[in-house]
Protein backbone atom coordinates (compact mmCIF):
# COMPACT_ATOMS: atom_id res chain seq x y z
CA UNK A 1 0.00 0.00 0.00
CA UNK A 2 1.56 3.28 -1.45
CA UNK A 3 1.95 6.34 1.38
CA UNK A 4 -0.91 8.85 1.37
CA UNK A 5 0.57 12.18 2.84
CA UNK A 6 -3.26 13.24 2.51
CA UNK A 7 -5.23 10.97 4.68
CA UNK A 8 -8.78 10.58 4.66
CA UNK A 9 -10.80 12.69 7.42
CA UNK A 10 -12.21 9.68 9.01
CA UNK A 11 -9.11 7.87 9.33
CA UNK A 12 -7.12 10.65 11.42
CA UNK A 13 -10.65 10.84 13.29
CA UNK A 14 -10.35 7.01 14.39
CA UNK A 15 -6.29 7.40 15.19
CA UNK A 16 -7.57 10.73 17.34
CA UNK A 17 -9.95 8.63 19.32
CA UNK A 18 -7.30 5.81 19.50
CA UNK A 19 -5.10 8.04 21.22
CA UNK A 20 -7.86 9.75 23.44
CA UNK A 21 -9.03 6.07 24.82
CA UNK A 22 -5.30 5.10 24.99
CA UNK A 23 -4.82 8.11 27.30
CA UNK A 24 -7.89 7.99 29.21
CA UNK A 25 -7.04 4.17 30.40
CA UNK A 26 -3.04 5.42 31.31
CA UNK A 27 -4.84 8.26 33.73
CA UNK A 28 -6.24 6.09 35.97
CA UNK A 29 -4.77 3.54 38.81
CA UNK A 30 -5.90 2.11 41.56
CA UNK A 31 -5.12 1.36 45.85
CA UNK A 32 -6.68 0.29 48.90
CA UNK A 33 -7.21 2.33 51.94
CA UNK A 34 -8.90 0.62 54.89
CA UNK A 35 -11.91 1.04 53.55
CA UNK A 36 -11.40 -0.76 50.56
CA UNK A 37 -10.19 -0.61 47.00
CA UNK A 38 -10.24 3.49 45.47
CA UNK A 39 -9.53 4.27 42.09
CA UNK A 40 -7.07 7.09 40.95
CA UNK A 41 -8.25 9.61 38.11
CA UNK A 42 -5.12 11.40 36.90
CA UNK A 43 -6.15 13.47 33.72
CA UNK A 44 -4.15 16.81 32.55
CA UNK A 45 -4.21 19.48 35.56
CA UNK A 46 -6.63 17.33 37.22
CA UNK A 47 -6.23 13.93 39.59
CA UNK A 48 -8.98 12.86 42.22
CA UNK A 49 -9.38 9.57 44.04
CA UNK A 50 -12.58 8.14 43.48
CA UNK A 51 -12.89 9.07 40.07
CA UNK A 52 -14.58 12.76 40.19
CA UNK A 53 -17.94 14.34 38.28
CA UNK A 54 -17.10 15.88 35.21
CA UNK A 55 -16.17 19.45 35.41
CA UNK A 56 -17.64 22.17 35.56
CA UNK A 57 -18.51 22.17 39.26
CA UNK A 58 -19.14 23.93 42.22
CA UNK A 59 -18.49 24.43 45.97
CA UNK A 60 -20.54 24.34 48.91
CA UNK A 61 -20.53 23.31 52.50
CA UNK A 62 -23.68 21.25 52.72
CA UNK A 63 -24.83 19.12 55.87
CA UNK A 64 -22.63 16.15 55.20
CA UNK A 65 -19.78 18.08 55.50
CA UNK A 66 -20.93 19.64 58.75
CA UNK A 67 -21.60 15.72 59.83
CA UNK A 68 -18.24 15.14 58.93
CA UNK A 69 -16.59 18.53 60.44
CA UNK A 70 -18.80 17.29 63.70
CA UNK A 71 -17.83 13.61 64.51
CA UNK A 72 -14.09 14.11 62.94
CA UNK A 73 -13.14 17.43 64.26
CA UNK A 74 -13.20 20.75 62.70
CA UNK A 75 -9.94 21.05 60.35
CA UNK A 76 -9.06 17.89 60.93
CA UNK A 77 -9.03 16.51 57.57
CA UNK A 78 -7.91 19.12 55.99
CA UNK A 79 -4.87 19.66 58.33
CA UNK A 80 -3.41 15.91 57.59
CA UNK A 81 -3.73 17.08 53.84
CA UNK A 82 -1.31 19.99 54.31
CA UNK A 83 0.71 17.64 56.21
CA UNK A 84 1.02 15.11 53.65
CA UNK A 85 1.36 17.39 50.37
CA UNK A 86 4.20 18.81 53.02
CA UNK A 87 6.21 15.88 53.31
CA UNK A 88 5.48 14.99 49.43
CA UNK A 89 7.18 18.32 48.40
CA UNK A 90 3.93 19.55 46.55
CA UNK A 91 4.25 23.21 46.05
CA UNK A 92 2.43 25.67 44.46
CA UNK A 93 -0.74 24.90 47.16
CA UNK A 94 -3.43 27.63 46.50
CA UNK A 95 -6.27 26.17 49.00
CA UNK A 96 -7.24 23.01 50.99
CA UNK A 97 -10.70 22.41 51.97
CA UNK A 98 -13.95 19.95 52.60
CA UNK A 99 -16.35 20.95 50.49
CA UNK A 100 -19.32 19.27 48.54
CA UNK A 101 -18.50 19.32 44.95
CA UNK A 102 -21.99 19.49 42.85
CA UNK A 103 -22.68 20.21 39.44
CA UNK A 104 -23.73 23.57 37.95
CA UNK A 105 -26.36 22.11 35.77
CA UNK A 106 -28.62 19.60 37.56
CA UNK A 107 -31.17 17.42 34.83
CA UNK A 108 -34.08 15.49 36.59
CA UNK A 109 -34.06 17.23 39.94
CA UNK A 110 -31.85 17.85 42.74
CA UNK A 111 -28.24 15.40 43.22
CA UNK A 112 -26.16 15.42 46.37
CA UNK A 113 -22.95 16.68 46.52
CA UNK A 114 -19.67 14.74 46.40
CA UNK A 115 -17.71 15.94 49.91
CA UNK A 116 -14.44 16.24 48.91
CA UNK A 117 -11.05 17.38 50.36
CA UNK A 118 -10.45 19.67 47.76
CA UNK A 119 -6.47 21.08 47.04
CA UNK A 120 -6.43 23.60 44.27
CA UNK A 121 -2.39 24.27 43.44
CA UNK A 122 -0.82 25.68 40.39
CA UNK A 123 0.55 22.95 38.12
CA UNK A 124 4.54 23.90 37.54
CA UNK A 125 4.99 21.28 35.02
CA UNK A 126 4.58 17.68 33.53
CA UNK A 127 6.15 15.68 36.47
CA UNK A 128 3.38 17.63 38.86
CA UNK A 129 1.01 14.42 37.18
CA UNK A 130 2.97 11.89 39.19
CA UNK A 131 3.11 13.77 42.64
CA UNK A 132 0.71 15.14 42.54
CA UNK A 133 -1.08 11.68 42.37
CA UNK A 134 0.83 9.93 45.02
CA UNK A 135 -0.15 12.64 47.15
CA UNK A 136 -3.96 12.12 46.58
CA UNK A 137 -3.45 8.33 47.26
CA UNK A 138 -2.07 9.20 50.44
CA UNK A 139 -4.45 11.59 51.64
CA UNK A 140 -7.43 9.50 50.10
CA UNK A 141 -5.91 6.80 52.89
CA UNK A 142 -5.55 9.06 55.84
CA UNK A 143 -9.26 10.27 55.00
CA UNK A 144 -10.69 6.81 54.64
CA UNK A 145 -8.58 5.50 57.89
CA UNK A 146 -10.01 8.43 59.97
CA UNK A 147 -13.66 7.50 58.40
CA UNK A 148 -13.35 3.82 59.29
CA UNK A 149 -11.99 4.48 62.77
CA UNK A 150 -15.18 6.76 63.76
CA UNK A 151 -17.52 4.57 62.35
CA UNK A 152 -20.31 6.83 62.48
CA UNK A 153 -20.60 8.65 58.97
CA UNK A 154 -22.20 5.17 57.65
CA UNK A 155 -21.12 4.76 53.90
CA UNK A 156 -20.78 8.64 53.20
CA UNK A 157 -16.76 8.30 50.50
CA UNK A 158 -15.38 11.49 50.81
CA UNK A 159 -13.45 12.36 47.81
CA UNK A 160 -10.23 14.12 47.39
CA UNK A 161 -9.38 15.85 44.25
CA UNK A 162 -6.25 18.05 43.74
CA UNK A 163 -6.98 20.13 40.45
CA UNK A 164 -5.06 22.89 38.55
CA UNK A 165 -5.76 26.44 39.58
CA UNK A 166 -7.11 27.72 35.89
CA UNK A 167 -9.62 24.65 36.30
CA UNK A 168 -11.17 26.11 39.62
CA UNK A 169 -12.32 29.61 38.29
CA UNK A 170 -15.56 30.43 36.99
CA UNK A 171 -15.45 30.71 33.64
CA UNK A 172 -17.46 33.37 31.48
CA UNK A 173 -18.60 33.06 27.96
CA UNK A 174 -20.56 36.12 26.38
CA UNK A 175 -21.30 37.05 22.81
CA UNK A 176 -18.28 38.43 20.61
CA UNK A 177 -18.82 41.13 18.11
CA UNK A 178 -18.29 40.45 14.27
CA UNK A 179 -16.06 43.76 14.47
CA UNK A 180 -14.00 41.78 17.71
CA UNK A 181 -14.00 38.55 15.58
CA UNK A 182 -13.02 40.11 12.43
CA UNK A 183 -9.89 42.04 14.07
CA UNK A 184 -9.10 38.50 15.76
CA UNK A 185 -8.85 37.20 12.27
CA UNK A 186 -6.22 39.97 11.05
CA UNK A 187 -3.69 39.38 13.91
CA UNK A 188 -3.90 35.29 13.98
Amino acid sequence: MAFNPFPSPSSSDDERRKRARLRRSEATSSDSSDAGEFTIFNVHHRVAAPTPRPLPLSVEWDEQCTSIDRELGAATLTNEARRILSIERVSGVVSVELVSRVPYIVIDGATMGQPTVLIVARWLDEGCSAIWERAVSKIKKSVDSKRVENGNLGNIDIAVEMIAEEHSRPKYISPVSAELLARGMETD
